[in-house]
């Protein structure tokens, strides 16, 4: 069934008058089923539209024309996306309102209109339900190890008890030969410092730079 037998019907004589031409001609070949939404969304608004009350007003009168009901039109507003939602009573006016504005300069800013998508809630009470459980990945709990492991013991941390009592008797002001040089290998010296002693600072003379090319 077409537009003017499943819709037109339903719509008042004003605004059928008022239709051109070639909109009935494109909107004469659609299913009702075919709109999917009684609600369009224009994209692009000027945002004189959400800060000014006047321009707003002119606004919301360009939309409502292609409507009978025109009180029953409702406007949700979304500056962030410079976006603004139309609601209609019937699919047939909204289909009407996108044909006529979509690409369309509206309050100085070219405007996109398109259908909005609706939103199916299925359920008894009209709420969203719980998510199944085996869906909650994010939650769950920890696999359990593969059969047959065990846990490995670790053995005691590595001592060496001939460094550990050089170290316990170090003597502060005093060097101390902690291993002794041989083949192909110097002697380590440690010389313990008093924690409480204050010594001067050694001023760090700065690096000069290189002398420079005057020719470059």
């Amino acid at each position: 069934m077409g537009m003017e037998g499943a819709g037109f019907a339903s719509t008042s004589e004003s605004i059928i008058n008022g239709i051109s031409e070639d909109i009935k001609e494109s909107l004469s070949d659609m299913n009702l089923d075919d709109i999917p939404s009684s609600s369009v969304i224009a994209q692009g608004v000027s945002n004189e539209v959400f800060s000014d009350f006047n321009t707003r007003l002119t606004f919301e009168m360009i939309f409502r024309l292609y409507s009978d009901q025109r009180k029953n039109v409702s406007f949700n507003y979304l500056p962030s996306f410079k976006r603004v939602r139309v609601n209609y009573p019937t699919k047939i006016e909204a289909a009407i309102a996108k044909a006529y504005l979509h690409e369309e300069r509206i309050c100085g800013s070219l405007t996109n209109v398109y259908y909005a998508q609706e939103a199916a809630i299925k359920s008894e009470d009209g709420y969203l339900q719980l998510p199944e459980p085996q869906k909650l990945f994010l939650i769950s709990p920890p696999a359990s190890p593969p059969v047959g492991w065990q846990q490995i013991v670790e053995d005691e941390p590595f001592k060496q008890l001939e460094v550990i009592s050089m170290l316990a008797g170090l003597t502060p002001g005093e060097p101390h030969e902690v291993l002794a040089a041989e083949e192909g290998r110097p002697s380590i010296v440690v010389e313990a410092i008093d924690p409480y002693e204050r010594k001067p600072k050694i001023p760090i003379e700065q690096t000069r730079c290189p002398p420079r090319d005057p020719e470059s």
